[in-house]
């Protein structure tokens, strides 16, 4: 239960509608945004809130324990405030957010109702979408290793260690144009899907992942998980990474790295657990 300020408690007592809601996001570069569902800016804090934020949030589910469950964050790109370059680029993936309940006649008057981080945000076209876990939620994971037998690296991270300034895993190149999730590149020696799973990497640092990889006649398509950016232009100069599908055949064969495989290939498969002989 939230002690609310005496003068809130009059206005809510009331029925007086003179609340609104104020996000503060940190994302992880240091950059601080206030965004208000409240026609006009308001200042508290020392952070301003911007109003026609370009989000709203869902209803929480309130339930006993430190979490709060089914709160989600969704909105239209288009704000001056939240661009598609900025989400693109993954600068709010993981930002810390807070929520006020504020009375916008006297922001003084303000409750703290929820403080959590953004989940990986989501595009899909000119909207995103992104799921809020709160503060309380990060006691709820598993701590160790998983015993699995893929690898839980990410490509080229501190554990993996593959190289990916390596030509053989990263293709220098340029667009020669884009129709909705598919991007036509000029040829290259490397294998049918080397890139599947990879992802593309435009001049700004936004990141795009690939669903697969084909080599055709007079060059390479790339089909992506989404459509491509609106303002991505034929000649834009790209980067695209090998695909890695954690398992340990790709591991040892495609990137000769076995050494480093982070799963458990010889854990028995679900069927032998059980019992069950094929026929």
């Amino acid at each position: 239960m939230r002690n609310l300020p005496d003068t809130m408690r009059t206005r809510l007592a009331a029925g007086v509608s003179t609340f609104c809601r104020c996000w503060e996001i940190a994302r992880r570069d240091g950059t601080t945004l206030g965004l208000t569902d409240h026609d006009t800016a308001l200042e508290f804090g020392g952070t301003r809130y911007h109003a026609d934020a370009g989000i709203r949030l869902s209803a929480v589910e309130a339930r006993v324990g430190m979490t709060a469950h089914g709160l989600e964050a969704e909105g239209v790109i288009g704000s001056p405030h939240l661009t598609a370059k900025d989400l693109g680029k993954g600068l709010y993936d993981r930002a810390r957010v807070t929520i006020w309940l504020v009375d916008w006649q006297a922001p003084e008057n303000r409750v703290q109702l929820m403080t959590g981080r953004f989940s990986e945000v989501r595009l899909q076209g000119q909207r995103f979408q992104a799921s809020l876990h709160a503060a309380g939620q990060d006691f709820d994971k598993p701590a160790g290793r998983l015993y699995q037998s893929s690898c839980d690296s990410e490509l080229g991270d501190a554990r993996c260690r593959v190289a990916l300034d390596d030509p053989a895993f990263r293709l220098e190149t340029s667009l020669e144009r884009a129709e909705g999730e598919t991007l036509y590149i000029p040829p290259s020696d490397h294998a049918e899907n080397w890139f599947k799973d990879g992802r593309v990497m435009l001049a700004d640092g936004r990141r795009i992942a690939i669903r697969g990889d084909h080599r055709e006649e007079t060059g390479r398509r790339i089909d992506l998980w989404r459509t491509h950016p609106a303002e991505l232009e034929v000649g834009a100069p790209l980067v695209i990474i090998a695909g890695c599908d954690k398992r340990f055949s790709t591991c040892r064969d495609k990137f000769s790295n076995s050494v480093n495989f982070g799963g458990f290939p010889n854990l028995p498969t679900e069927a032998a657990l059980l019992g069950i002989r094929s026929a």
